[in-house]
């Protein structure tokens, strides 16, 4: 698989049945994500999120990903800015020790 396929394989999850299953807050979905990407090798996690949705950044700050930058205007129906995120490389210790405790916690759900 291509990192091309990789990338689009990781972006494409989450409209699927256990994003229902565990209600709207995504939080296996994460666990997911993370965990695909980490089967595919990658390096690190990005993402968009809008600058007005707090909510949203504060749950990808508890899977690990942090502010890193802004596109500005970067959402079309209202020129929203975008905060971009990113993981920490996914292979280090503490990122995998992280994702395992959540993990954990969400089968205790």
């Amino acid at each position: 698989m291509s990192l091309g396929q990789a990338q689009r394989e990781v972006a494409g999850r989450g409209r699927g049945e256990r994003l229902v299953e565990r209600g709207a807050d995504g939080r296996l979905l994460h666990v997911d994500r993370l965990d695909l990407a980490t089967d595919l090798k990658a390096e690190w996690l990005t993402l968009e999120v809008r600058a007005s949705n707090f909510p949203a950044q504060r749950l990808y700050e508890k899977y690990g990903f942090h502010a890193a930058g802004i596109r500005r205007r970067y959402y079309s129906d209202n020129d929203e800015d975008a905060i971009i995120m990113w993981t920490e490389r996914l292979r280090d210790r503490a990122v995998r020790d992280r994702l395992a405790k959540l993990r954990a916690q969400l089968e205790e759900d």
